[in-house]
């Protein structure tokens, strides 16, 4: 169940960024006013009307497209709070556990005080370390087929797209490739 509260926690951290970057896109075009004409520099928009043009000089020209293209290279006002909620997340996440598991070991000393207050015998399982569920056994041809299939997938996805990150689709399908190199080692090995 703690799995759910960490994943939760990170859906947080992850809406919190997506929230303040979609904040960043939605200003509007401020207008800039020169010599007494109104202009209002859009960059998504390629050039400026013709009536305008021919109002401006060439140097109010090249300066406007000085300024169109310094916005369109300015790192978003809220780039250092994306950073912060990227890299505080984890930390957050570690921090909590740590608490938790402390608040239990502190809990765990104030019932074994109050039973040694009381005369009460400790059981023996109380002092014993938590043990985790065990875990079932690695399972690398299962693991290695889907992430050579995923691999493969992304792949011919990303060049039918013609989109030209392709090769990104390399990382699962190489990995795939060595869990499956791994499960028939340990096969020939006897352990598989």
């Amino acid at each position: 169940m703690n799995w759910l509260k960490h994943t939760w926690i990170a859906v947080l951290g992850l809406a919190l960024a997506a929230a303040a970057l979609a904040d960043e896109t939605n200003v509007e075009a401020q207008p800039k006013q020169e010599h007494g004409i109104s202009v209002v520099i859009d960059t998504d928009k390629p050039s400026l009307s013709q009536d305008v043009m021919e109002k401006l000089s060439p140097e109010q020209i090249l300066e406007l497209e000085k300024y169109k293209a310094s916005q369109r290279d300015e790192i978003p006002n809220q780039a250092p709070l994306i950073v912060f909620i990227v890299f505080a997340c984890p930390v957050a996440i570690i921090g909590v556990i740590l608490f938790y598991r402390h608040r239990r070991n502190l809990t765990l000393h104030k019932t074994l005080a109050a039973m040694i207050d009381k005369g009460v015998p400790i059981p023996p399982e109380l002092l014993q370390p938590e043990t985790s569920p065990q875990k079932p056994p690695r399972n690398d041809l299962q693991g290695g087929l889907v992430l050579v299939g995923v691999g493969v997938g992304l792949i011919l996805f990303l060049l039918i797209q013609h989109n030209s990150a392709w090769g990104a689709g390399f990382i699962p399908l190489m990995i795939g490739i060595g869990r499956l190199i791994a499960w028939k080692l340990a096969k020939k090995n006897g352990n598989g």
